[in-house]
């Protein structure tokens, strides 16, 4: 796994769960307090659920009593009602820090598994798979798994090394606010 943000932490319990041995490289030296809040909807609170960690999550959120977007001149562009969702679909949104989600994925990997301060240098290809290769404290590891994932983000080292001629992301144009109140805001 390379990337140890949501999606590769989250991917790699999931992996460890069918039986898999998994190893997350992440750039970061640590798994520090950075970022803001987030929703997650029902879809992601049921794959919680499946890998175990739904009600941990339950337990340090708050419901999504409701949101949406709107132009810029204030009129909606869609509305989320939350107990609306939740009669629909069993399950309701949450919102919690994102640290607190990222905390609770990395608890439930073995601290082996999880190697920090890791830069991924090269993906070689030979007749036995593939070697990932990184720098770590000035020196150089090298995996060879059966499966490499790339996690790591927007701006993927890995979609670079196999896809050198896809296109970069461009930017839409739109723009979030996101914050971490210390007591509930009234729905709009």
């Amino acid at each position: 796994m390379v990337g140890g943000g949501i999606g590769g932490l989250a991917t790699a319990v999931a992996l460890r769960r069918v039986g898999w041995s998994v190893t997350v490289l992440e750039r970061a030296d640590a798994f520090e307090e950075v970022g803001a809040g987030i929703s997650l909807m029902s879809n992601a609170i049921t794959s919680l659920d499946v890998l175990g960690l739904g009600d941990a999550v339950r337990d340090g959120s708050r419901p999504q009593l409701g949101g949406g977007m709107r132009t810029p001149s204030g009129a909606w562009l869609s509305r989320l009602d939350g107990a609306a969702v939740e009669r629909e679909l069993g399950v309701n949104a949450v919102v919690l820090p994102r640290p607190q989600l990222l905390a609770l994925l990395h608890g439930a990997l073995p601290d082996e598994s999880v190697i920090t301060g890791a830069t991924p240098s090269a993906l070689v290809d030979d007749d036995h798979g593939v070697e990932v290769r990184y720098a770590r404290a000035g020196q150089e590891g090298t995996l060879r798994p059966d499966l490499v994932v790339g996690a790591d983000g927007l701006r993927s080292w890995v979609r670079a090394q196999r896809w050198p001629d896809a296109p970069a992301p461009v930017h839409d144009g739109s723009t979030a606010w996101r914050a971490i109140t210390t007591a509930p805001v009234a729905p709009v």
